[in-house]
Parts: C-alpha cells; sequence; structure tokens
C-alpha cells in the first residue's frame, strides 16, 4: 500500500504543472512564517520590559500598581508600545499582576502559566509583582549560601 501511494505521489508532481515551484513556495511560505514569529518574539521582550520599567517607576514614585496600562503615560513612559502580534496594546492582569501579548495564536487566552518560558506560552506573560520576584530573589540567595 505505501509503495502504491509512493508511485502515485511520484506520478502527480510529473504531472502538476511547476510542481517544484509550488514544493519550494510552500516551504518558503513556512520559513517566513517562522521567520515572523522570531521578530516578534524579540519585540514582546522589548516591548514588555519598557512597560514593566514604566510599571516599576509607577509602583516607586505612588507604591501602587497602575489599575490599567493607561496609566502609564505621559509621566513614566511616552506612549504604550503594542503588542506585535495584534498591533493593538498589551493586555493587562491585575489578579495575577502580568502583561501579556496575545502570542501566535492571534487569540486571547487570558495570559500564560507564570511558571513557563514567557516564548512556549500561547499568550507571552511577564509578571509585574515585584515584591513577591523580590522574596522569591531573597530565597534563591539564601539557599545558593
Amino acid at each position: 500500500m505505501l509503495v502504491k501511494f509512493q508511485m502515485n505521489l511520484k506520478l502527480s508532481l510529473y504531472f502538476t504543472e511547476n510542481a517544484i515551484g509550488k514544493l519550494l513556495s510552500s516551504l518558503e511560505v513556512s520559513a517566513l512564517e517562522n521567520v515572523r514569529n522570531k521578530k516578534c518574539n524579540i519585540d514582546v521582550l522589548i516591548n514588555a520590559n519598557d512597560i514593566l520599567f514604566a510599571i516599576k517607576k509607577y509602583r516607586y514614585y505612588k507604591n501602587t500598581y497602575p489599575d490599567k496600562l493607561e496609566n502609564l503615560t505621559d509621566e513614566y513612559i511616552l506612549q504604550l508600545p503594542p503588542d506585535p502580534y495584534s498591533g493593538n496594546k498589551f493586555l493587562n492582569n491585575n489578579v495575577n499582576k502580568t502583561i501579556y501579548s496575545i502570542g501566535k495564536n492571534y487569540s486571547n487566552d487570558g495570559g500564560g502559566n507564570m511558571n513557563e518560558k514567557w516564548y512556549l506560552m500561547n499568550d507571552p506573560s511577564f509578571s509585574y509583582d515585584f515584591v513577591k520576584t523580590q522574596l522569591i530573589e531573597n530565597e534563591i540567595s539564601q539557599v545558593s549560601k
């Protein structure tokens, strides 16, 4: 059965107009999509870092986290950088204290699991719970002594 399928595939390629061109075109499209995702991941990291820095400044001066990301503009950041995947603003989860992108599946899944690496998440997410982060860093430094 497998031999018959392979022969049919070979025969169909002979009778397909520009079979090699179609094959190369499909490979090129998937390669370009991979490049686009890598570029978006780099931009997510840079843009999220800018937002996290603004949140940290906001917390330093007001001793609280912003209710929404728009509260950061003018005083702490000139303008909010866009989510590279959607072109819209980054999303904010006040309960989990995370900002996140919709990611390469172009769907709002409510943010990623913070136990995963950000680039493996459906929605690349970044925590801005700096107090919790500081406590974890202190525990790690105590263990390493």
